[in-house]
C-alpha cells in the first residue's frame, strides 16, 4: 500500500461519463478509464465512501490498477451478458487489459462483504503497470491501519458499523 498522493502531481479528475459502474446489488463503484475505483461506498450505498476521489479530490482515496504512465484507451466494454467490464490500453506496442466486477450472490443470502475482482493482464509484450490503494474512510478521509496476517493485507478503521 502506498499513500497514493503526489501532492505536486495530483492525477485529474476524470469527467463522469468516462466512469463505468461495478455493483453487487448492495453498494457500487464508479471506475475512471485509467483504472482508478474513485467512488466506492461500504457496506452498502448510503454508507461511508471507502475511495471518494469523485468527490472528494487526491486525498479522498482511490484504487487504481492500470498503466504506469498516462495511455491511450482502445477499448472499454461490458462483456456480453455481464456486469463484468474491460479497459484495455495501448501501452509500449502490447495491449494491456483490466477485467473487473462485483461479486453479487444471487443465491438467496448475501455475502457478509464488499467483493471486487480486479485481473490486469499484458498480451503482445511486456507494460509498467502500477496498483495504487489509497483508502480513505469516510467524509474525513481516514486512513486505515494496516497490517499483515496470513500474508493478508488487512486494513481496519476501528470497529465497523452499518448505519
Amino acid at each position: 500500500m502506498t499513500d497514493g498522493r503526489d501532492e505536486t502531481c495530483p492525477r485529474p479528475p476524470s469527467p463522469i461519463v468516462d466512469y463505468g459502474l461495478l455493483g453487487d446489488t448492495r453498494t457500487a463503484a464508479l471506475v475512471a478509464a485509467d483504472g482508478g475505483i474513485d467512488w466506492l461506498c461500504v457496506p452498502r450505498f448510503d454508507g461511508e465512501p471507502l475511495f471518494g476521489r469523485l468527490v472528494g479530490g487526491p486525498l479522498a482515496g482511490t484504487f487504481r490498477t492500470g498503466p504506469g504512465r498516462p495511455a491511450a484507451v482502445v477499448r472499454r466494454r461490458y462483456r456480453k451478458h455481464t456486469a463484468t467490464l474491460e479497459t484495455t490500453w495501448a501501452v509500449n506496442g502490447c495491449r494491456l487489459t483490466l477485467t473487473e466486477a462485483m461479486v453479487a450472490e444471487v443465491g438467496g443470502r448475501l455475502l457478509p462483504t464488499t467483493l471486487i475482482v480486479r485481473r490486469l493482464s499484458a498480451e503482445g509484450g511486456t507494460a509498467g503497470a502500477v496498483v495504487e490503494f489509497d483508502p480513505r474512510l469516510g467524509v474525513r478521509h481516514r486512513p486505515p491501519r494496516v497490517r499483515r496476517r496470513r500474508g493478508v493485507l488487512v486494513c481496519e478503521w476501528g470497529r465497523s458499523r452499518s448505519p
